[in-house]
């Protein structure tokens, strides 16, 4: 069954939620060097680009475009990564079914 594709603001919450375990956690995360963490309560600061965050946190994973380009969707410890259609740096393209 697929996942229903996630507004950019709502896959960063909800990689913020996978990162710290849990929901409870996720205001109490102290990793302020984090690109998501003005944006981990489901806020969106101004000025702030959802896609460039959502990149940015891309790289820091896999390290460089290559293996970004060729993520396999996996996200460390924790399965689907909630970034992973995003990881381009731009809004995908949603086909109706």
């Amino acid at each position: 069954m697929k996942d229903k594709k996630l507004p950019p603001g709502k896959a960063i919450r909800k990689y913020c939620v996978q990162c710290s375990c849990c929901m409870g956690e996720v205001r109490k995360c102290e990793n302020k060097d984090c690109p998501a963490y003005p944006l981990r309560m489901g806020k969106r600061p101004c000025g702030i680009s959802l896609q460039t965050v959502i990149r940015v946190l891309c790289l820091d994973c896999k390290e460089d475009k290559k293996s970004v380009r060729e993520c396999e969707n996996d996200f460390e410890r924790l399965g689907t990564c909630p970034l992973w259609s995003y990881r381009f740096g731009r809004r995908p393209k949603i086909m109706p079914n």
